[in-house]
């Protein structure tokens, strides 16, 4: 790196042709510089080696990209001083040796898990269309005390009735695979007259 210059360093994906990627890890990006004052605004020190560490997955904007379904890359361009100037541009693609598992996510809970109470008799949509993760894997639902909180599943409904006075756990599980780790969801819900 020239001793006046600054660079990003970033995961991304791998552009579809000759152009600077668009999607990459913005957040997780480092700064490495020769220039004196940007070691003093959050910059490395370009002159030593610059740790950085990619992930199986990361968010660009709205989107998720998963590194082990499409092709990334660590992205080197100018930094700030010089972001028109493309002579340092450096796409090295990147792939993983085994697979990395990845935290689950649901979206789309009619009643996010937390705590909840439920006046006896009466029930609460939990999930509509939430039989999966965002990950592809099914979720398997449990009461700790079915004689307190009843499950109720119809189609992609799921819901909880009180049927009893106390408390219990409703719990959604989805399972660990090579790719995801494992995750549990629960709810613990009061039953109140």
């Amino acid at each position: 790196l020239p001793s006046d210059k600054g660079v990003y360093i970033l995961q991304c994906q791998a552009p579809t042709n000759d152009t600077r990627p668009t999607k990459c890890d913005v957040p997780n990006a480092v700064w490495a510089s020769n220039v004196a004052s940007a070691l003093t605004q959050g910059g490395v020190d370009a002159s030593k080696a610059v740790p950085f560490r990619a992930t199986g997955t990361f968010v660009s904007g709205s989107n998720v990209v998963d590194c082990q379904l499409t092709a990334c890359g660590v992205y080197v361009e100018r930094d700030w001083n010089g972001l028109n100037d493309r002579s340092l541009d450096t796409f090295l693609p990147i792939s993983f040796l085994a697979p990395v598992q990845v935290a689950q996510g649901v979206t789309g809970w009619k009643k996010a898990p937390g705590a909840l109470k439920l006046n006896l008799g009466k029930s609460v949509a939990l999930a509509n269309e939430s039989l999966k993760t965002k990950q592809g894997n099914s979720l398997t639902w449990s009461s700790n005390k079915p004689n307190h909180c009843k499950l109720i599943q119809t189609g992609n409904l799921v819901k909880v009735k009180a049927v009893k006075v106390g408390k219990c756990v409703i719990s959604a599980t989805a399972p660990a695979t090579s790719r995801t780790l494992a995750k549990i969801f629960t709810w613990r819900i009061k039953a109140a007259k």
